[in-house]
């Protein structure tokens, strides 16, 4: 009975314990899935593209509005035409997001090869909206709090 044991643990500590080539074989299936990924695999990224900056909407606007403000009260005209300019680039950063999310069509239709590359130009399209609306706001926070 011992022996059965014995046999028996080292066996699961055998069988649990990875070995060299299952673990190339597990890194080499993520590379080609991140190399070639799926359908499902694009639109997960696509949306968490998507939903790392959609809460940071409410901030945009609020920093535009002090922006906004600050360019009104602003005593000198440089000063007037930083605050208008970053006021506007996150305008801007606000619209590409709205439009983005009108133009994006979650059920796009056609081919495995046309999904894939529809979603592979969403993935790049909402990369550079979420860099647009990320920059525009450190920005827009950066100036509010220095002239405070």
């Amino acid at each position: 009975m011992t022996r059965f044991f014995s046999v028996f643990l080292i066996s699961i500590i055998l069988f649990n314990c990875s070995s060299p080539k299952r673990e190339v074989a597990e890194e080499q299936e993520v590379e080609m899935e991140v190399a070639n990924p799926t359908t499902d695999q694009l639109m997960e990224q696509v949306m968490a593209l998507h939903d790392a900056v959609m809460p940071e909407m409410g901030n945009i606007r609020s920093t535009e509005k002090a922006l906004r403000t600050m360019a009104e009260t602003a005593s000198d005209e440089a000063a007037r035409s930083t605050y208008t300019q970053q006021a506007d680039m996150l305008d801007s950063a606000f619209s590409a997001m709205m439009v983005w999310m009108r133009q994006f069509d979650p059920e796009y239709a056609g081919t495995d090869e046309e999904i894939k590359g529809y979603l592979t130009d969403q993935k790049e399209q909402m990369a550079q909206v979420k860099d647009l609306m990320e920059t525009a706001l450190a920005d827009g926070k950066a100036l509010v709090e220095k002239a405070q």
